[in-house]
């Protein structure tokens, strides 16, 4: 039986509730996988982890895809919705309706209380709802997930950087201590290749002349914050979830 509610929410609200939910059966059944398997055991725990990556980079993928296809839909809506709303503005008023007048009938204290309550409980989960769309369908959202994709190719993961006003410079610091020998690289920045990875356009590549050392690979976020474009460093993609097996 669907939740109360639930027939008059868009297309949009429906499949945020969706991914929410699908979201949450993954989380616990990835939380399952991993209290299956003992902890003095390696090679099943390093399976586990590429596993783990490989269920969340196909559900990553699937609602990424689910959001194209309503978005590329919702054009279609539009226009069904504009035709409704000319038929209706058509229709005439018989002489006996427009000649009623609606009956005043006493509403109680009480009465007034509850549809207060309800038209406020009505609100705050009309706000909920448009937060989790927004969060769905906003460019923040989109670019992430367009980030994540094009690093999944390269098994890779995106890792945060402290949106302190010098995320280019920590970002590239951060890759640095990673490979080691390449530490030198900071005071001379230009002596090793660059990659920026963004959600819209190509990879940038900067001093490909230095292709022989082990690339530098950021990713460019332009919607991540409010105060600007921020970067970001990555690394190997089984990393963050091997951390949060030992947490």
């Amino acid at each position: 039986m669907a939740d109360e509610g639930e027939e008059n929410l868009s297309p949009a609200e429906k499949l945020a509730r969706k991914h929410k939910q699908e979201r949450k059966e993954l989380q616990a059944k990835v939380q399952q996988m991993k209290n299956s398997v003992p902890k003095n055991d390696k090679k099943r725990k390093k399976q586990l982890t590429v596993d783990i990556a490989q269920l969340e980079a196909e559900l990553d993928e699937r609602h990424h895809r689910e959001e194209e296809e309503l978005q590329a839909g919702a054009g279609d809506v539009g226009e069904e919705k504009d035709a409704v709303t000319e038929g209706v503005g058509g229709l005439q008023l018989t002489d006996s309706a427009q000649g009623q007048q609606p009956q005043k009938q006493k509403v109680s204290k009480a009465q007034k209380r509850r549809e207060k309550k309800a038209a406020k409980d009505k609100e705050r989960d009309q706000r909920i709802a448009e937060s989790e769309v927004e969060n769905l369908l906003g460019a923040r959202h989109q670019e992430t997930q367009r980030i994540k994709a094009l690093l999944r190719d390269r098994q890779l993961a995106v890792k945060e950087i402290s949106s302190d006003g010098h995320c280019l410079y920590n970002a590239v610091a951060e890759q640095l201590k990673q490979v080691g020998d390449e530490l030198q690289a900071l005071s001379r920045i230009l002596m090793c290749s660059i990659e920026v990875i963004q959600a819209e356009g190509p990879a940038i590549k900067i001093g490909e002349e230095y292709d022989a050392k082990l690339p530098i690979i950021l990713t460019y976020h332009r919607h991540m914050y409010g105060l600007g474009e921020h970067y970001n460093t990555v690394r190997p993609l089984g990393e963050e979830l091997a951390e949060e097996e030992d947490s």
